[in-house]
C-alpha cells in the first residue's frame, strides 16, 4: 500500500465518501497499455487492497507527480472534467495529463457505462494557494484532496501551516488514524 493508499484509508466512510475514490500513484506516471489491466482492477474495486468499485462514484482524486513535483487531480466523471490543483502555479504541460484525459473516458465506457462516450475530458486549472518553497508540494497534494474530499475550500488552505500539517500527517499515518 502506498502513501496515498494509507491516507485515504484512514478517511472515514461517509454518504459523501461513496461517490469518490482515489487512485494510487502507481501508475499514475505510467498511463500505457502495460497497465490496463492494473488500471481496471481499480474500475472492478479490486484494488488497493479494500477498495472500492467506481460504480456510483462522481469523482476520482489523482495525486500525480511530474518531474518530482506533485499536483493534485479531480476528474469529474459527470461533468467529463479534470481540474487541476497546483501549488507552484506553473501551467503543467498537457501532455503530462493527456494519457488520463484520454484512458480514463475508455475505461469508463468499457466497463461502467457503456454511453459515457470516449471523449477527451477537458482540463481546468484551479486557483488555489501557493507555495513558498521548493518542497512543499507533496503537502499541497495531500492538503488539497483532503480539503476536496471534506467539502471544504482549498484557499483555506495556509502555506504558513505546512510545517505543522506535514507533523500531524506523519504522526496520522503512524498512530494510523486520520481526522482534518
Amino acid at each position: 500500500m502506498d502513501m496515498a493508499e494509507k491516507i485515504i484509508s484512514c478517511i472515514p466512510r461517509t454518504k459523501k465518501a461513496d461517490k469518490l475514490h482515489s487512485l494510487a500513484t502507481f501508475f499514475t506516471n505510467n498511463w500505457d497499455v502495460s497497465c490496463v489491466n492494473h488500471l481496471v482492477r481499480y474500475v472492478d474495486g479490486e484494488s488497493p487492497e479494500l477498495g472500492k468499485a467506481w460504480k456510483g462514484c462522481r469523482f476520482l482524486y489523482i495525486p500525480c507527480c511530474f518531474k518530482s513535483h506533485w499536483i493534485a487531480l479531480r476528474v469529474d466523471i459527470q461533468e467529463r472534467k479534470i481540474e487541476v490543483y497546483n501549488s507552484m502555479g506553473r501551467v503543467i504541460n498537457r501532455e503530462k495529463i493527456s494519457a488520463i484525459e484520454n484512458v480514463l473516458p475508455k475505461l469508463i465506457c468499457a466497463k461502467l457505462d457503456k454511453t459515457y462516450g470516449l471523449q477527451i475530458l477537458s482540463i481546468e486549472s484551479i486557483a488555489c494557494p501557493q507555495q513558498s518553497n521548493g518542497f512543499d508540494c507533496g503537502m499541497f497534494t495531500v492538503k488539497f484532496i483532503v480539503f476536496l474530499l471534506a467539502g471544504k475550500d482549498v484557499s483555506l488552505i495556509r502555506p504558513d501551516y505546512m510545517r505543522e500539517w506535514r507533523k500531524k500527517l506523519a504522526a496520522d499515518i503512524f498512530s494510523q488514524s486520520f481526522d482534518l
